[in-house]
C-alpha cells in the first residue's frame, strides 16, 4: 500500500478538500495529513484522510520517513516547508504549479496545472501503478541542501554583505 502525505494546517487554503477528493480515487492508498491539531468537525468531514495529530516535529519526521509521496494541492503557498522537508528526506513531490512553489523549487519536483484535479489524479496514478516519477530524487535532494542548508545560507548572506 502506498502512503501519500501532506503536512500543514487542515484548511481549505492548504487544499484539504482537494486532498480528500484525490484520496477517494485511490481507496487502497493511505492519504495521511500531519497537523498539530484537527477538530472533530474536520476529521468527520474529511473521512478519506488519515489525520496524524499530536506529534512533535521529530516524531513527524520519523513518520514521514515511512511515507512514499508528498502531494501539495495547496491553493496558496509561500515557501511550503513540507516540500523542502520531503526533498531532504529523498521523497518525491507532486504539487500544483503555483508561481511561488515553482520559483523556490524550480524543476526539482513534479508539477500539475493548478486546480486541475484530473491531471493530479493521473500523476498520482502513474506514480502508484508504475513508480513513474520524472525527477531525479538525488539531484532534488542536493538542490535543497545547496540552497537552504543553514551554513550555505549564512555564507551567501556574508558574501552579499562583505562585497
Amino acid at each position: 500500500m502506498k502512503r501519500i502525505y501532506f503536512v500543514g494546517a487542515p484548511t481549505e487554503a492548504k487544499g484539504i478538500l482537494e486532498f480528500d477528493t484525490l484520496a477517494g480515487f485511490f481507496p487502497k492508498t493511505s492519504f495521511n495529513w500531519f497537523c498539530y491539531k484537527a477538530t472533530a468537525e474536520i476529521t468527520s468531514t474529511y473521512r478519506k484522510i488519515n489525520f496524524i495529530v499530536g506529534l512533535n516535529d521529530l516524531e513527524i519526521r520519523d513518520k514521514i520517513k515511512s511515507m512514499d509521496l508528498l502531494i501539495s494541492c495547496s491553493k496558496f503557498e509561500g515557501f511550503c516547508l513540507p516540500i523542502a522537508e520531503a526533498l531532504l528526506l529523498n521523497k518525491p513531490v507532486i504539487s500544483f504549479d503555483l508561481d511561488e512553489i515553482k520559483s523556490v523549487f524550480k524543476n526539482n519536483i513534479e508539477y500539475v496545472e493548478s486546480h486541475n484535479l484530473e491531471q493530479f489524479r493521473k500523476k498520482i496514478g502513474e506514480y502508484i501503478s508504475n513508480q513513474t516519477y520524472d525527477i531525479d530524487i538525488k539531484k532534488a535532494h542536493e538542490f535543497i541542501v545547496e540552497q537552504f542548508f543553514p551554513e550555505k545560507i549564512k555564507q551567501r548572506f556574508l558574501d552579499v554583505i562583505l562585497k
